[in-house]
């Protein structure tokens, strides 16, 4: 993403928040520019645009940086499944696969969190189990927990190297590239 498209996603967010942003001095408004610019310049601008979407639709607050980048996520990859979907993808490769699957060859799934699940606990264990209750429970609290991981660290995990925040300045023409169009008509300096 350019920082021309960071812009336009900061308009957006500053627009669909009106009393938030009205609540902001021109200094919060630059230093929110400058730290959302650099936690988001690595991302996909259609990405992020169709996440700042999804959020704004759904949310009274302001997004965080980390709300956007986790929304940017479930655009690409959908919404998560829940631990009880997995358990149920898992008892239909058990029925499929059996128990005389080789444990060495991997299995066609699209889902690292559910073979990570399957791969922890062991295939042979989920097969010739006397207690699927007890597998079950446990299976759904892996799972949902791996897969919060893996999201959490797409979320994080950045295309392209760093970007510095620009250093802190008092001279108002410095930031006003960046915050171009953030601020009503007559508040800028």
């Amino acid at each position: 993403m350019t920082a021309a498209e960071c812009r336009d996603v900061l308009k957006l967010i500053g627009a669909a928040y009106p009393t938030q942003r009205q609540r902001m001095s021109h200094e919060d408004v630059r230093a929110m520019a400058a730290v959302y610019t650099a936690g988001l310049l690595d991302l996909d601008f259609e990405r992020v645009r169709a996440a700042v979407d999804r959020l704004v639709k759904g949310s009274r607050f302001m997004p965080t940086i980390a709300e956007i980048r986790e929304a940017a996520v479930d655009v690409v990859r959908g919404p998560r499944a829940p631990g009880g979907e997995a358990w149920g993808r898992c008892l239909a490769m058990i029925r499929r696969y059996g128990s005389h699957r080789h444990p060495g060859v991997d299995f066609a799934v699209d889902d690292p969190a559910l073979l990570s699940t399957i791969g922890s606990l062991g295939w042979l264990d989920l097969c010739q189990s006397n207690n699927p209750h007890a597998d079950r429970a446990r299976f759904i609290e892996l799972y949902d927990e791996l897969a919060k991981g893996d999201r959490k660290e797409a979320a994080i995990a950045s295309t392209a190297p760093p970007v510095a925040l620009p250093p802190r300045t008092t001279e108002p023409r410095a930031m006003r590239e960046l915050v171009t169009g953030l601020m009503p008509a007559g508040e800028s300096r």
